[in-house]
């Protein structure tokens, strides 16, 4: 039912192994160095998961401090998003390299065929920066597309 393999330099968990374990309720594999956490084990009947103390990055190390429950929530977003059609139109479609307009499928940067666009609505960004340096001008831009326009000092958000 209890099961650690810690300290044990593991680089990857078997999921076709571990979820052949049907009793197991707990699976301790702390100070290891695993970079992901398979889905399949995260489905199993386990109790406890605990993987602290590893370079995790599938999912999130803050996902994984949350428990095996917030694990779960994790992978079941991600088999969630669905791609959603979004039509090409190349007078739209701009990106602006210096002071001149170009358009994307004119310039160097990949884009994708139509129909192709995974669009994530979990994604976060942090923007940082010393103060001054035009880090809410950037989020407008992102979200809403203004063009970014020198605020004076008493309208800064500093």
């Amino acid at each position: 039912r209890n099961t650690s393999t810690s300290y044990n330099n593991l680089h990857y968990l078997c999921p076709d192994s571990i979820t052949q374990l049907e009793s197991l309720r707990s699976l301790k594999v702390t100070n290891n160095v695993l970079k992901e956490i398979p889905a399949q084990v995260c489905e199993m009947n386990l109790v406890e998961l605990d993987v602290s103390a590893n370079p995790l990055v599938q999912p999130p190390i803050e996902t994984c401090e949350r428990g095996i429950e917030s694990m779960r929530r994790y992978y079941a977003c991600l088999r969630s998003e669905i791609s959603t059609p979004y039509d090409y139109d190349e007078e739209r479609i701009h990106s602006v390299v210096g002071r001149k307009k170009v358009s994307l499928l004119e310039s160097k940067i990949p884009v994708p065929p139509p129909q192709k666009i995974r669009i994530n609505t979990t994604l976060k960004v942090i923007v940082v920066g010393m103060s001054s340096a035009g880090k809410t001008s950037i989020i407008k831009k992102l979200i809403g597309g203004k063009t970014a326009e020198i605020t004076s000092p008493e309208e800064r958000t500093i």
